[in-house]
């Protein structure tokens, strides 16, 4: 018996280790990670974090049919940045919005496509106080892809 509850205690603490990393791929906007400051760097994937927008949504393009990973930014000032991709797959798109995609209103702020991956959008200008939406998703072929980010101000 007290093997079994050891067993029973590890499979917990395993299973819910497990369940908030499916936590984090957040469906949609409500779980998208918040990028603290600039430069912000990090490798992600929109693998199993829900295929939540599509090309009726913001920037009208197909390239948000396939799974997606949101992240938002605030900037504290108006400033300038550049957003790279790298370590797609192909079939890659990168889309800013000034609420999340799938809102009525929403607009395109900037977008960038590419059949090869890793694409990059730069010098957009972004106002302070508003809160962006960078999201990085895939033709639906092939429905989602790893990805590394480099969210830093132009210049």
């Amino acid at each position: 018996m007290k093997n079994f509850k050891l067993l029973y205690a590890s499979l917990v603490l395993i299973l819910s280790g497990l369940f908030t990393d499916v936590a984090l791929a957040q469906p949609g906007c409500g779980g998208a990670p918040s990028i603290p400051s600039l430069p912000f760097t990090g490798s992600y994937s929109t693998c199993g974090a829900g295929d939540d927008f599509s090309s009726a949504d913001a920037c009208g393009s197909t390239y948000m049919n396939g799974d997606d990973f949101v992240f938002t930014y605030t900037p504290g000032a108006n400033e300038t940045v550049d957003i790279a991709l790298s370590n797609t797959g192909t079939w890659t798109g990168l889309f800013i919005t000034d609420a999340c995609p799938s809102v009525g209103g929403a607009n395109c702020v900037a977008s960038n496509t590419n059949s090869a991956g890793n694409p990059s959008i730069n010098g957009v200008n972004l106002n302070a106080g508003t809160t962006y939406y960078i999201t990085i998703s895939t033709w639906p072929t092939p429905q989602c892809t790893d990805f590394d980010i480099n969210v830093s101000t132009s210049g």
